[in-house]
């Protein structure tokens, strides 16, 4: 019985460490994503490793989340566009099984586009960074990514990527960016999900910006799921054939 403790206190601890942290705001959030990265890429060892961690707590489990986090003119399903036209061109066509699509407004300044306050631990976050504008700043994944999945259980990496990506559209989010090269694991949780879900997160794997990629380029892993599972391999097929359909008229990528 003392064993089976200490092996479920040590699991639950392991869980703890890489526990979500929850925000205010969206901009609370990329501020604290931004402060953590910048200090993880200029840190060695076990404080790099901290940053790194926290970084990884602060990405949030759900596309609608990652984009309003990304993309600070988007207020309340709203997108706010200061540049008249680059909304139609920027976003792909919207995920039919995701639960969010913003709405276009069109403004002539960016004093027309609503902010989120800044509260007083973030204020002092941002203080400590060379930033001009945050809003108008990236949450540096480029930057830590790669030493993210060096530190990050691929368990607990592919679960929280996985999960923020259902439902998606291409666009200031690309698929390619999470680097989900493991496609056993990759599937392995995505078997846990619901039909609505996986055709979702399929749908957002292949309807990326400027086109669409093909099917035939995952042509071996698609036979190889075919054959061995069943379920996936037609809702693959089911969100490409979406994919397709919402850019018909539109020359796909050979």
């Amino acid at each position: 019985m003392g064993v089976l403790f200490s092996l479920l206190s040590t699991v639950a601890c392991k869980e703890d460490e890489y526990a979500d942290i929850k925000f205010n705001s969206h901009l609370d959030r990329k501020i604290f994503l931004n402060y953590c990265g910048e200090k993880a890429m200029r840190s060695e060892g076990e404080k790099k490793k901290k940053y790194l961690k926290l970084y990884f707590r602060a990405l949030p489990r759900d596309f609608e989340t990652l984009f309003k986090t990304i993309e600070s003119n988007c207020h309340k399903n709203i997108f706010y566009d200061t540049h008249t036209g680059v909304f139609g061109n920027y976003l792909s066509p919207r995920n039919p099984w995701g639960k969010f699509y913003p709405k276009y407004k069109s403004v002539k300044t960016e004093a027309e586009v609503p902010k989120e306050k800044i509260s007083k631990k973030s204020k002092r976050y941002l203080d400590s960074l060379k930033i001009k504008d945050i809003r108008k700043a990236d949450i540096l994944w480029f930057r830590v990514q790669k030493a993210l999945t060096e530190i990050i259980p691929d368990s607990i990496y592919y679960e929280k990527i996985i999960s923020f990506l259902i439902g998606g559209f291409g666009g200031p989010v690309s698929i390619e960016e999470f680097r989900l090269v493991n496609e056993e694991l990759l599937v392995d949780f995505l078997e846990r999900k619901t039909d609505d879900e996986i055709a979702g997160f399929w749908f957002f794997y292949y309807n990326q910006l400027p086109h669409p990629v093909l099917l035939e380029i995952e042509d071996d892993f698609y036979k190889e799921l075919e054959k061995n599972n069943p379920r996936m391999a037609k809702l693959m097929q089911k969100a490409y054939e979406a994919v397709l359909e919402s850019w018909e008229g539109e020359s796909v990528t050979r």
